[in-house]
C-alpha cells in the first residue's frame, strides 16, 4: 500500500480505517452483550425497549468515553459495555415515571413523533454538508446506516432498498424512522 503524499488523503484513510474498527468491534461483542442484557433485562422494560437498542446505545457511549475505559484484558471492553448498558437501562427506568406522567395526562406513550421529519431533514444546513451527515451517521448501526444513506443520499423507495439489504420494505421503513428518529434528537441536541 503506497503511503499518502496529501495530509488530506491520510486523514481520509484514517477515517476509513476508524469506520472499521468501529464496525468490528460493534460486530465482534454485539452477540454477547445483548445476550446480556436480554438475560439481566428487568420485565417491565422488555415491552417498551429493545436490546439491540440498547447495545447500541451503549456502543455509542463507550466509544463517545472511551478516554474514561482502562485495559485490562480482553474481557474488559465487554465488561465496559456492559456497565454502560446497565446505567443505560436504569435511565430509561428512572425516566419512565415520566413517561407514565405524560400517559397519564392524555399524551401519547405508543410513539416518538419526530419534530424534525425526514423531508424536513433533507433541508436542513447539516444534511446539505456532508461532514456533518457522516457525523451524524455514525452514531447509527451498519444497517440503519445504510438504510438512512440509500434513502436520503440516493433518494431510493423503501422496496428497492429491502431488496438490497434483505428485508421487507415495512421492515426497512421501521429501521428508517427508528434511525431518524435517533438522529433528530441529535440534531437538536437532546
Amino acid at each position: 500500500m503506497n503511503e499518502p503524499r496529501d495530509p488530506i488523503e491520510s486523514a481520509l484513510r484514517t477515517i476509513q480505517e476508524a469506520q472499521r474498527a468501529r464496525e468490528f468491534l460493534y460486530e465482534r461483542f454485539q452477540e454477547d452483550v445483548v445476550a446480556v442484557i436480554r438475560r439481566d433485562f428487568p420485565p417491565r422494560l422488555r415491552a417498551r425497549l429493545d436490546p439491540e437498542d440498547v447495545y447500541h446505545e451503549s456502543f455509542v457511549r463507550a466509544l463517545r468515553n472511551l478516554d474514561t475505559f482502562e485495559w485490562k484484558g480482553p474481557a474488559s471492553f465487554r465488561a465496559y459495555l456492559k456497565t454502560i448498558a446497565t446505567n443505560y437501562t436504569r435511565d430509561v427506568l428512572r425516566r419512565g415515571s415520566l413517561t407514565q406522567q405524560r400517559l397519564d395526562a392524555g399524551g401519547s406513550g405508543d410513539s416518538f413523533e419526530p419534530e424534525t421529519s425526514p423531508e424536513n431533514l433533507r433541508d436542513t444546513e447539516a444534511f446539505r454538508n456532508r461532514e456533518a451527515i457522516d457525523t451524524y451517521l455514525a452514531y447509527l448501526r451498519p444497517e440503519e446506516e445504510k438504510i438512512v444513506r440509500l434513502r436520503m443520499l440516493e433518494d431510493l423507495p423503501f422496496a428497492v432498498i429491502g431488496e438490497q439489504v434483505g428485508k421487507s420494505d415495512d421492515a426497512v421503513r421501521k429501521i428508517f424512522n427508528r434511525a431518524i428518529e435517533q438522529l433528530s434528537r441529535r440534531i437538536r441536541g437532546e
